[in-house]
């Protein structure tokens, strides 16, 4: 009874360790918001290739979502990502190699991080100059150290 009790025990630290483990915590969540965010910011550039939509696509979970509530779009990972070639295929994305996006505030939930962010540069004093003047905000769904869901609310 003794064995079965000690197995038993080390089967739940096991199971407890590799439930942890698969728990993002705020830093792991702010290190996947800010890589989210640099490679998005690549693709808006001009002379993004196909190769840099890929790189921000790979980071993402298998099933992720994009929505953007107020304009009703709801894309799967297969959409959202064709829209994006299509945009570059359009030329679209012009955006000069200063653009950059800047995470002001983030609240961090289980398994979500809202963000409020902003486009921008910085000036030649190293100062912050957003793109606009407010905040965007963003929902972000973390599963399995990934992100799978993008909710945008402006």
């Amino acid at each position: 009874m003794r064995k079965i009790t000690c197995v038993l025990f080390l089967v739940i630290l096991v199971l407890a360790n590799y439930a942890q483990a698969d728990r993002c915590d705020h830093s792991c969540q702010m290190s996947l918001v800010e890589s989210y965010f640099d490679k998005l910011t690549v693709v808006y550039r001009l002379g993004s290739t196909p190769a840099d939509i890929e790189a921000l696509f790979a980071e993402l979970h298998p099933s992720v979502r994009y929505e953007h509530i107020r304009y009703g779009a709801a894309f799967s990972r297969d959409d959202w990502q064709d829209a994006f070639v299509r945009n570059q295929e359009n030329d679209a994305y012009q955006n000069d190699s200063e653009l950059m996006i800047q995470v002001s505030n983030a609240i961090q939930g289980d398994s979500h991080i809202a963000v409020a962010y902003s486009y921008g540069r910085v000036d030649e004093h190293g100062d912050w100059q957003p793109d606009g003047d407010q905040d965007l905000m963003a929902l972000f769904t973390i599963e399995n150290g990934k992100i799978s869901r993008v909710q945008e609310y402006w």
